[in-house]
């Protein structure tokens, strides 16, 4: 490639660039009016995928605070319940929304100061005082709509995935106060789930965890980390609730 010709890129890139820019603050709008509406059904998923896809385009261009902004917004969104959704989500996103904003209107000045906004984004991460932070991993809805159930009047934000690699991607991202995880979860079962992040460098390497197990492989449990053992039956979140009692 000529000089002329990488000019051209270069000229070709910087427009998209500034084109992306000038549009940013509108996109910021609409997934403000979806925040708004996350109490109703369908708008959850929407916003997510909205965040996610702004995260990426952003870091494309190369604007990485806002990158990192949605990042934030993302890990959030990973512990609140879809379902579940109250005023006090939706006013931590709008701070969230806040900070977009004010990261368009610098880039437009032509600043992008993401130190500053890392000590606030920080701040906003800071789990709230006396507040429980649990990870259930299980592949079926009864045993996460048990423990929920059991525990709901307490201060306890709950997140369920199925998956084990979705569950060791949130270990490795986000701290939890305990992990909930049952043996049967492939591709990435739950003693492997557990070790795994026993084995980490994360924050959550001494998590505590209550492992799972049915007929078939309680046997299993005998080798893996978890600090606490439970067999799936009727009782077992009344089981879970008098863990978290003891860990609180």
């Amino acid at each position: 490639m000529n000089s002329k010709s990488k000019q051209s890129v270069i000229e070709l890139l910087q427009a998209l660039k500034t084109q992306y820019a000038s549009e940013l603050s509108s996109k910021i709008d609409e997934i403000e009016l979806n925040i708004l509406s996350l109490d109703k059904n369908g708008y959850f998923p929407e916003t997510l995928r909205q965040i996610h896809s702004m995260k990426g385009s952003a870091g494309t261009h190369g604007f990485m605070t806002v990158s990192s902004i949605c990042h934030h917004m993302e890990d959030y969104l990973a512990l609140v319940d879809a379902n579940k959704i109250q005023p006090v989500h939706i006013d931590k996103l709008l701070q969230y929304i806040d900070l977009l904003q004010q990261a368009s209107r610098s880039i437009i000045d032509g600043h992008d100061d993401n130190q500053r906004y890392e000590k606030i984004l920080h701040a906003l991460a800071s789990p709230a005082a006396n507040v429980c932070r649990v990870l259930i991993v299980d592949n079926s809805k009864a045993i996460p709509a048990l423990i929920r159930k059991e525990l709901e009047s307490q201060q306890i934000i709950f997140t369920s995935v199925e998956d084990g690699y979705q569950a060791l991607g949130l270990l490795l991202m986000k701290k939890y106060d305990l992990l909930i995880t049952s043996e049967e979860i492939g591709p990435l079962n739950g003693s492997a789930l557990i070790a795994g992040i026993k084995n980490s460098n994360s924050a959550n390497k001494n998590i505590k965890v209550i492992h799972l197990t049915s007929g078939q492989n309680k046997a299993s449990s005998e080798s893996t980390l978890a600090d606490y053992k439970l067999h799936k039956d009727a009782s077992v979140a009344n089981h879970v609730r008098g863990i978290i009692n003891k860990l609180n």
